[in-house]
């Protein structure tokens, strides 16, 4: 079996197929989460829950609503 890499940037180049662009964690994809919040994308969701304890750090609260 040949060996391939599988590039998934935003755009189509010479080493991005058109194909695997949605692999990217910014591709435009909503869902919502179990927090019951909606997300635009998955990179979104990567951030917000990186200051998901602000019931330890209050600050951490705008930053979390800032985010999402």
């Amino acid at each position: 079996m040949e060996e391939q890499t599988i590039y998934f940037y935003d755009s189509e180049t010479e080493n991005v197929k058109k194909e695997h662009i949605f692999l990217n964690n910014f591709e435009p994809s909503p869902f919502k989460a179990d927090d019951d919040f909606l997300y635009q994308t998955v990179e979104h969701y990567y951030q917000c829950h990186k200051f998901d304890n602000y019931e330890e750090n209050p600050e951490f609260k705008l930053i979390f609503e800032e985010i999402r």
